[in-house]
């Protein structure tokens, strides 16, 4: 099935917002309450957020072809926040706010769990990041 096209401006690979996993779920709802930032704020901070996020890469592939295929974008903040979706439906405004009430030190481990997450999903798609990337 052939759903992408390579957009040399941007680089990676762009899929349609309507195919997004992340999309049809409702991570992007326009409002979130007060109890999804907490409950982001347990997934940011918990010992195991390499393994939530890490979740993602299985359950959302099509999401995460589209937005880490994209070096340039906000890689670590897109996986964090699909993380906290996907683990306790909290939405990436919820996700936002919660990143704002954690610690220095919080943020420093949920940025290397994302990179670590990152480097993943950039070796089990190496092989699909060479042949659609602009050199």
């Amino acid at each position: 099935m052939r759903y992408s096209t390579e957009l040399k401006e941007m680089g990676g690979t762009y899929i349609p917002y309507y195919m997004w996993e992340c999309f049809k779920s409702g991570m992007y709802a326009k409002s979130y309450t007060l109890e999804q930032v907490e409950d982001a704020i347990m997934v940011l901070t918990s010992s195991d957020i390499e393994a939530k996020m890490k979740k993602v890469l299985k359950n959302w592939p099509v999401s995460s072809r589209h937005h880490l295929s994209k070096v340039k974008s906000n890689r670590k903040s897109w996986i964090g926040q699909a993380a906290c979706f996907l683990s306790v439906k909290a939405p990436d405004l919820a996700t936002r706010q919660a990143w704002v009430e954690i610690t220095e030190r919080e943020r420093r481990y949920a940025n290397d769990a994302a990179g670590l997450t990152i480097k993943t999903w950039e070796i089990q798609n190496s092989n699909q990041l060479y042949l659609f990337s602009y050199v």
